[in-house]
């Protein structure tokens, strides 16, 4: 891992520091100590902050002290190594007092009182996980996670790590499949430059710079910034010195190496299709010890190696913080119930339902569903949510073939094997109104983030087809894209006789994904107004959201015109940053 430079410090404070504030100093997986220097409101702005660079929790956080509180450092430092000792065992486990031990172990452990680990707030972070595995962190309800967009990792570096992956390392001929991982990779750094110089030279980009160029845009501009200056600073001044060089940033930045580097980014947004879900990511999040419990369970009882090794490197660490609450009597194991569904319970539905094609029943990329065309809260219903989730099929296809022997064997076999803690399988969970999308992962994995509801996902597949983003449509780039995903659809399905599991890893980010949320009318009408903005949003996500909102107006329409959602459309060539132009001039308006 690249090791920062520091201004205030040398090597071996920094090396101190990193030791008095994480319990893995220079590791991938860890936490954050309770200590002063990073605390409070200061963390999660940290948290958010990692999310938008490519540097990792611990770098960034270094580089924060470095440059906002060199003197507090400084300060605290001769007491560090003193403070480590005395209050942290050689190990880096807390010394915690002999009576918060008893209780612990008295209420949580013998008498179960879960509640009380929810009292217990944990930082941590783990880095260079695969980006399928990253969802079993972020997955959680109770979870708040920070997870690194792909505009902001530095993939020119991170591709091969990819190619080290445990899981794809399983396959026979594995040599074959690592060769397609790196095409597919570099396919993505070629398809980001064409896109970008294709951008670049078109006609909108020259009529937008003009646009942004002129007088009264760029004092608009400078205008903004100095608002937005004065909510922050409180005794902000807009001197005339610092107004003149804000426009000189607006107009360098206009210039053709500046735009041709914006341009850069926007583009990440539709190359990243070609992305493999077995590409490196990082995460940092904050939970409480009841939901870490629940989550490092799910990671270690994952068909996937590199999941399980994940779980038990995040379980060491989270021990340091708290060893009776996630300790070795805690409910942390390996979850037979889970492992046996997810092997045995899969191998029967798609045994008795795999003659079903895997089609999608909406005409576009949602399926709304509710009491008025689908049954729902019965046994049929119910047995029905268990095999969508263990299948690659649409629900109403999976309802309308369930037999009633079927139901009552799909009901018997998903809860023979629950342990005393486990009260009804997740998937039993869904009805009212629900949305069955069907859309590119890329997309996906911002609606995956909306947890308030109920969700169901289906494992990645290339069986449902691949999203061809309109603007490679526009630069004709579709057919060289699609010959691209028809090859790794074959590599996929090679790879799926080996493990469903490992073959979700070669799964492009453009492959079309399955999932069912349940949400309220208010729900519904958040994410409409989140996910809808195309000046602010990506569009495969944009266009699934006013989709959605369409369809829910269809069904509610008065309710519907109450909801908030931006209905501006643009064309897929014309770079984000000329949105206002097109909204001035490029619709005809002058």
């Amino acid at each position: 891992m690249q090791r920062m430079a520091y201004k205030n410090f040398t090597d071996e404070e920094a090396a101190l520091l990193r030791e008095f504030i994480f319990t893995n100093p220079n590791g991938n997986d860890g936490f954050v100590y309770p200590q002063p220097l990073v605390a409070g409101e200061e963390l999660s702005p940290l948290m958010s902050a990692v999310s938008r660079t490519h540097v990792s929790m611990q770098d960034r956080t270094l580089d924060f002290i470095d440059k906002e509180k060199p003197e507090q450092a400084r300060a605290l430092m001769p007491q560090i190594r003193q403070l480590i000792d005395v209050f942290r065992m050689p190990d880096g486990t807390l010394r915690t007092s002999r009576r918060t031990t008893e209780f612990n172990r008295e209420w949580v452990i013998l008498h179960g009182h879960g509640s009380i680990k929810e009292g217990t707030m944990m930082f941590g972070h783990s880095e260079e996980i695969s980006d399928i595995g990253v969802k079993l962190i972020t997955g959680h309800p109770l979870a708040h996670p920070q997870v690194k967009s792909t505009r902001y990792i530095s993939y020119k570096k991170k591709l091969d790590d990819a190619l080290k992956d445990e899981d794809l390392a399983s396959l026979p001929d594995v040599g074959r499949f690592l060769e397609h991982v790196d095409r597919l990779n570099k396919r993505y750094l070629e398809f980001q430059e064409r896109i970008a110089d294709a951008v670049f030279g078109h006609p909108y980009t020259e009529k937008v710079v003009e646009y942004l160029r002129r007088p009264e845009q760029v004092e608009a501009e400078v205008q903004k910034w100095a608002a937005g200056r004065r909510k922050i600073e409180e005794n902000f001044e807009a001197t005339p010195e610092r107004l003149k060089a804000e426009r000189q940033r607006v107009l360098k930045s206009l210039e053709q190496k500046g735009v041709r580097a914006d341009i850069a980014k926007f583009a990440l947004d539709y190359a990243r299709v070609y992305l493999p879900a077995a590409n490196r990511t990082s995460v940092v999040f904050s939970v409480d010890a009841r939901t870490l419990e629940e989550i490092i369970t799910s990671l270690i009882s994952s068909p996937r190696s590199e999941d399980r090794a994940r779980g038990y490197s995040i379980w060491t660490e989270a021990k340091k913080l708290a060893p009776v609450l996630l300790g070795e009597r805690s409910h942390i194991k390996i979850d037979e119930w889970r492992l046996k569904a997810e092997q045995e319970l899969r191998e029967y539905c798609n045994g008795q339902f795999g003659h079903l094609p895997p089609r999608n029943r909406s005409d576009g990329t949602v399926n709304l569903l509710h009491p008025g065309n689908i049954e729902q809260y019965t046994d049929r219903f119910n047995a029905a949510l268990i095999v969508f989730q263990y299948t690659d099929l649409a629900l109403q296809d999976i309802m309308e073939t369930l037999t009633e022997g079927q139901v009552r064997e799909v009901l018997a076999r998903a809860h023979q094997d629950r342990s005393d803690y486990d009260i009804i399988h997740p998937a039993v969970s869904h009805g009212g109104l629900m949305a069955e999308l069907v859309m590119g992962y890329h997309g996906y994995r911002d609606m995956f983030r909306h947890r308030r509801g109920s969700r169901t996902t289906q494992r990645l597949t290339t069986r449902l087809g691949f999203e061809t983003p309109e603007i490679f449509k526009v630069f004709g780039l579709d057919k060289e894209y699609q010959a691209d995903m028809a090859e790794a659809a074959i590599f996929y399905e090679e790879a799926r006789v080996h493990s469903p599991y490992v073959a979700e890893l070669l799964v492009p980010f453009g492959a079309n994904c399955r999932a069912l949320h349940s949400w309220q009318p208010n729900q519904m009408g958040y994410v409409g107004n989140l996910r809808g903005k195309a000046a602010t949003g990506n569009i495969a996500y944009v266009d699934t959201t006013r989709e959605l909102m369409r369809k829910v107006g269809e069904l509610m329409p008065e309710t519907a015109k109450q909801f908030r959602v931006d209905d501006k459309e643009y064309p897929a060539e014309l770079w984000k940053k000329g949105y206002s132009w097109f909204d001035a001039e490029g619709r005809g308006g002058k």
